[in-house]
């Protein structure tokens, strides 16, 4: 995925016609449903200063889906998630991969960050082994990060 040595960036199991794209307007309702959130919340968070999304397809259908703010030298994570019938299969990891090799390539940017739950063990567990570093914040949540130091060496590959 991306960072270190021996996490190389996968596409996911049986992901032949696999494509990260942008999301246009007229894909934000199916964005909402595959995140389980409102449109309205889907279109609010797409509405802040220098958000963006980007969605996993493969074939015709999304797989996954990340919305983000660039904020601080930072890429701030405000949702990512991937289909229930497409969990444990890759998609995850290539949206994060996918984040990380943006934040490689953009001088400005230092670090990929999202703030997880504490009592979201399995997302925690998730982001450890895709090497992000967690710190705990006020609110009982932790902060993930990636840095781009982190990517010395590292095997990551382009979608």
């Amino acid at each position: 995925m991306c960072g270190g040595a021996g996490m190389p960036f996968i596409l996911p199991r049986g992901g032949r016609d696999m494509q990260a794209r942008w999301l246009i307007p007229t894909e934000y309702c199916e964005a909402a449903e595959l995140c389980d959130i409102s449109l309205t919340e889907v279109e609010f968070l797409l509405g802040l200063p220098f958000s963006s999304a980007f969605a996993l397809w493969d074939g015709e259908f999304m797989q996954g889906v990340c919305l983000y703010q660039y904020c601080d030298g930072a890429i701030k994570v405000q949702r990512i998630d991937v289909h229930p019938d497409s969990r444990r299969r890759g998609y995850g990891r290539n949206l994060l991969g996918y984040l990380c090799s943006f934040m490689r390539q953009t001088p400005l940017i230092e670090r990929v960050e999202l703030f997880v739950p504490e009592e979201d063990l399995g997302t925690q567990i998730f982001l450890r082994n895709c090497r992000f570093q967690a710190r705990l914040t006020a609110g009982d949540r932790y902060l993930f990060e990636f840095r781009k130091t982190s990517l010395a060496g590292s095997a990551v590959r382009e979608l």
